[in-house]
């Protein structure tokens, strides 16, 4: 069987744009395998920066801390837990409204930690501090104090911490 050169040109143009496809195809997977994993090392990087804001916080505190209604917090800690509470309002701010790809960060790791600052008293006193205060929390007082009143709901059995 013998192709005419119409034949012969049709089926290359055939092979040729399914090659092509092919190629686009594995070009968009290699493309979102590497935003995939620039995101995952971006979601490394901060995570790793904000425990260490954390951890040089939690420095700050002596073994009282874990005693909860026993413990009564110096100057020094108080200040701690203020800073505390603007690692978290700055931990809010990135994973939840500059870079979506951090989200996981907050919902798996940031959020739980929360809770148990929550169940702190001297925690809860000093947020609902902070919040009695004037500062707008850089433009995103309202929306920040509905993350925490919604996280309050999970270890207050569904009260509000901030009303204001």
């Amino acid at each position: 069987m013998e192709l005419t050169n119409m034949e012969l040109i049709t089926a290359i143009s055939s092979i040729s744009a399914a090659i092509s496809a092919v190629t686009a195809g594995i070009a968009t997977y290699l493309a979102w395998r590497t935003i995939s994993r620039n995101d995952s090392i971006k979601r490394a990087e901060i995570h790793t920066h904000f425990q260490g804001r954390i951890r040089a916080i939690q420095s700050e505190f002596t073994s009282g801390v874990n005693l909860r209604d026993k413990w009564e917090p110096t100057s020094k800690e108080k200040r701690a837990i203020r800073l505390y509470w603007y690692t978290v309002l700055d931990e809010w701010l990135v994973c939840c409204k500059e870079d979506k790809c951090f989200r996981p960060l907050w919902d798996d790791y940031y959020m739980p930690g929360i809770k148990g600052a929550m169940r702190n008293p001297h925690f809860v006193k000093d947020l609902e501090t902070m919040f009695d205060g004037e500062s707008g929390l850089l433009g995103y007082r309202l929306e920040f104090k509905e993350q925490i009143n919604n996280i309050y709901r999970t270890v207050s059995d569904g009260r509000d911490l901030i009303w204001k």
